[in-house]
């Protein structure tokens, strides 16, 4: 089959299975055509034609068109030829701005409907769950090298021509599609195709096999596919596209055969991780570059030498060993890995590093060495990391204690190249600043040195005054560190990344940052940590605002003894930082002392009551009763009540008070003078009553010449010291009661009146009680 096309190269070519001819469209001769068309769609003339009379009536058709265009004669100006094939008629209509073929799409932009995206080479049709089961025609097609066709529920690959509208990708994503199967010959038309990634789909071996008639393969990703142990002639079955990079990690291979790989003769990457590989066999793989052996169940390291004594990998430069069983690392035992650079051995269970188990001898190119995560280590012995090529360590999350005896001052000793040593989640608390500087004081060259979550709760002045002069980047974030002596960074004369944040401290005193060393820095993190904002910290602020692009984290910097207050909002008057230490401490006294005497003021202003109503009722002078003794007295008995109360005074408390023991009560609003104010009456009823009866309910604390009644009435109580005579009426909350009402019902006896027929009496009976001393025959 062939394609009909108009486009704006130097000509284009018009084809025909039968016809022995091709029409020449000149450049300019297509634009003037575009630009009169509405639509112009790619003609596609199936090969199922079966005469060349057919080819040329159509042939005659496009001339007479193109002609008619060409001399201004337009009789078709909404023509649009359509594709037989259905894959091919998938042409997305919607409006988009006009981009030309050569031209690139700088911005995302809509390439079919709402299912496929475009934006530089790049088209993502992905994530469409079943409604896009076929390669689109899309806009700008000519410039897509990378086709994101993920997560699209493509359980099949049913025709050879599937890939017919984007035939010249060079990048393929398929994951997660849950495909099963591919049509024989559906990668041959990817005559381009570099680059195909088919994770977590179900494909078995066999139906893989069409895949690599894509004959410029070079990277095969094949990751979780549930794919089992690789036959050994796989391979060999077919001839093979020059794969450089073979990734089938996450599968259940459980045995690895390098002989099985060996007519991939360009291999250089191969990534097998996660694999629950327990047996290897080796074979010489002369290309490969970067092994990934990582997470798999191997207990022995890899063996790389043959009989003669020679390299099964000569060109190898990274492994990946990780998470696997190993122990031990056998120092005798021969490594022939002349180029390796790179090793990783994280979350092995290595106990013991030994004296030279990463030297010259076995690693001699060695520059990058990973043992992190081993959580099991007992003992490093000196020289353990000795290597001349060695650049880069890391040992974090170890739990490594550096100031117990078994770890050797000098493991990290004969390494001048180092340059980054990363020991982050380790334990360096109580480490000697002998052995400190022991430790990383022999590493001259250092330039990145990572002790961040090391449980480091102190700093010497001098730790740092020893070796290190090379050191450009400082990371102590995450620790304990509460305060840093001035100057302790002053030593180190290249630093320009300095670590701090998340640790204790509460101020940054201005000598710990030298002028010298602030100008040198160009990032400092002191995030999170819990600043006190005030005059000492006044000159970091300062330097934070004014350098803020040194500043990681910028916002992270908050004030801990002011609410919601950021370090760049915090306020301080320079004239009050003018102040001496001591005048600033002097006035902080004398404001904690009246401070605590406003305190205790009013805490005895508040419970005044309580204060002198207890001092009056412990005592039990001869003045007790000198009101009683009193024979000029008008009445007996001064009421103080609520106006809402009164029903049931009126109803039941005075004809008991006056008809049953005869008393003469002073009720202010029967008794009061109503040609005087109202505190004259309440001031001169209650110093002619030789006592004073309250009636407690919520009513009265809600009333405000009651509380001014009441402590009238409670002075004249504590003056005599007599007692006040207190009854409740109704259900009472102390939420209902004032601090006054609270101290008279602390310190006094009260009576609960209770509208029922079997306490009524005894109230009554208290009531008589209380009043004995002004009846006596009524007891």
């Amino acid at each position: 089959m062939n394609i009909v096309t108009c486009g704006y190269d130097e000509r284009k070519i018009f084809s025909f299975p039968e016809a022995s001819f091709s029409v020449f469209v000149l450049e300019k001769g297509c634009q003037w055509l575009s630009s009169r068309l509405n639509e112009i769609v790619l003609v596609k003339f199936p090969t199922s034609s079966k005469t060349a009379m057919e080819a040329s009536v159509l042939t005659i058709l496009l001339w007479v068109t193109f002609l008619s265009f060409t001399t201004g004669n337009v009789f078709m100006r909404s023509t649009s030829w359509r594709v037989a094939s259905p894959r091919l008629q998938a042409t997305d209509t919607s409006a988009e701005a006009v981009v030309t073929p050569n031209q690139t799409v700088t911005k995302k932009v809509k390439c079919f409907g709402e299912k496929c995206t475009c934006y530089k080479s790049t088209a993502d049709c992905s994530r469409n769950n079943g409604s896009l089961t076929y390669i689109p025609k899309l806009k700008y097609s000519r410039n897509i090298w990378t086709l994101i066709f993920s997560y699209n529920n493509l359980t099949n690959i049913s025709r050879d021509d599937f890939f017919a509208n984007l035939s010249t990708i060079r990048v393929l994503h398929l994951q997660n599609n849950g495909l099963r199967d591919i049509s024989p010959g559906a990668f041959r038309l990817l005559t381009k195709l570099q680059a195909l990634y088919l994770d977590d789909n179900k494909l078995t071996y066999h139906s893989l096999l069409p895949v690599f008639l894509a004959n410029h393969l070079h990277s095969l990703t094949l990751r979780n596919m549930q794919l089992g142990r690789l036959p050994q002639d796989y391979f060999f079955r077919q001839p093979m596209p020059p794969l450089s990079v073979l990734d089938l990690s996450e599968n259940s291979l459980t045995f690895l055969n390098f002989t099985a790989f060996r007519p991939l003769v360009y291999l250089q990457q191969l990534g097998v991780r996660s694999c629950r590989i327990n047996r290897v066999h080796y074979e010489a793989m002369p290309h490969l570059q970067t092994l990934k052996l990582g997470n798999n169940a191997l207990y022995d390291f890899l063996k790389s030498c043959a009989v003669n004594g020679t390299s099964l990998f000569p060109k190898l430069k990274v492994i990946d060993f990780s998470q696997n069983g190993f122990t031990r690392f056998d120092v005798h035992r021969g490594v022939c890995l002349p180029n390796l650079q790179t090793l990783t051995m994280s979350k092995n269970n290595i106990n013991h590093f030994e004296t030279d188990m990463f030297g010259e001898e076995r690693f001699p190119r060695l520059m990058r060495l990973n043992v992190g995560s081993m959580q099991n280590i007992e003992a490093i012995d000196e020289y353990a990391f000795r290597n001349p090529t060695l650049e880069v360590l890391g040992m974090y999350d170890c739990r490594i204690r550096f100031c117990d005896d078994s770890v050797n001052a000098t493991c990290f000793a004969g390494n001048p190249r180092l340059q980054q040593l990363q020991l982050s989640h380790n334990f360096l608390a109580g480490l000697s600043d002998d052995k400190f500087s022991m430790l990383f004081g022999s590493v001259k060259n250092l330039n990145n040195l990572y002790l961040g979550q090391c449980e480091i709760r102190s700093i010497s002045p001098r730790a740092f005054a020893a070796g290190l002069k090379n050191l450009t980047a400082l990371y102590l974030h995450r620790n304990k560190l509460a305060d840093l002596p001035d100057g302790t960074f002053d030593s180190l004369t290249k630093l320009t990344t300095l670590t701090l944040g998340l640790n204790q401290l509460r101020t940054v005193r201005e000598k710990l940052f030298s002028p010298a060393l602030q100008g040198r820095l160009k990032l400092v993190d002191l995030s999170g940590n819990p600043f006190v904002c005030d005059c000492d910290l006044l000159w970091f602020k300062n330097w934070f605002v004014s350098s803020h692009s040194k500043f990681q984290q910028y916002t992270n910097y908050t004030c801990h003894n002011l609410a919601d207050t950021g370090l760049k909002n915090f306020v301080v008057r320079e004239a009050v930082c003018s102040f001496s230490q001591e005048s600033y401490k002097a006035m902080i006294s004398c404001v904690t002392v009246f401070v605590f005497l406003m305190f205790v003021l009013a805490v005895v202003y508040q419970y005044r009551w309580h204060i002198r109503l207890k001092l009056t009722f412990r005592s039990n002078g001869d003045t007790m009763r000198r009101r009683l003794r009193k024979e000029d007295s008008t009445y007996d008995i001064f009421l103080s009540c609520a106006e809402e109360d009164q029903p049931w005074i009126r109803k039941c408390l005075i004809p008991f008070l006056e008809e049953e023991l005869g008393l003469r009560l002073c009720f202010q609003d029967r008794d009061a003078d109503p040609s005087k104010p109202v505190i004259t009456n309440i001031e001169e009823g209650v110093e002619s009553s030789r006592k004073i009866m309250a009636v407690f309910s919520k009513h009265y604390a809600q009333d405000p010449v009651r509380r001014f009644e009441l402590d009238v009435c409670l002075s004249e109580v504590v003056d005599y010291d007599d007692q006040l005579i207190v009854t409740c009426v109704g259900d009472v909350t102390p939420r209902d009661l004032t601090s006054t009402m609270m101290a008279v019902m602390n310190t006094t006896m009260y009576i609960q009146w209770q509208d029922e027929p079997g306490t009524r009496n005894v109230f009554w009976d208290r009531l008589r009680l209380s009043l004995r001393d002004l009846r006596p025959q009524c007891c």
